[in-house]
């Protein structure tokens, strides 16, 4: 969220809560990195494209689906969907990927990244005091970690 609703002791908490980022720079350098990833993963360069944006000198791309509830008492629940497509560094022969041997393009997958997430607002400043990674999915399936975290926890409950 913009630097402005955040506490200056924000913390950035993990599936089982541990901290990951404490105080507003630290949690400032941890969003950095993570976009920064991102922005690496899916640039010109990058292996992935994200789903619907078109290239760079395109018309404006749409947003990413982002969803957003009000959780009582106090937290905000943020669900992000980054559809992307991961392309291939080396063209790859059938059936994997073409058979034109001069195509410089290589076969692509689907890759969906799901992340929820909640803010935790603090009452008496009404700014945001905790973020709590909730779950992360991809392609619709609990990550490994996100599996662990719930057998720790005791429960696999849907691990799908």
């Amino acid at each position: 969220p913009a630097a402005q609703y955040l506490s200056d002791a924000v913390v950035a908490t993990g599936l089982v809560g541990e901290p990951l980022a404490v105080g507003r720079a630290a949690y400032g350098r941890l969003v950095g990195v993570a976009t920064g990833s991102l922005r690496a993963l899916t640039g010109e360069r990058g292996a992935a494209r994200v789903l619907g944006r078109g290239r760079k000198g395109d018309p404006a791309p749409p947003a990413l689906p982002v969803s957003v509830a009000l959780v009582p008492p106090g937290r905000i629940r943020v669900a992000v969907t980054m559809p992307l497509e991961v392309r291939s560094v080396l063209p790859l022969p059938p059936p994997w990927g073409t058979a034109d041997a001069s195509s410089s393009k290589g076969p692509s997958w689907p890759l969906v990244i799901d992340v929820e997430s909640e803010y935790v607002v603090d009452p008496s400043s009404g700014t945001i005091a905790e973020h709590r990674l909730l779950e992360t999915r991809i392609n619709g399936r609990l990550t490994p970690a996100d599996q662990l975290t719930r057998w720790l926890r005791g429960g696999m409950g849907d691990a799908s």
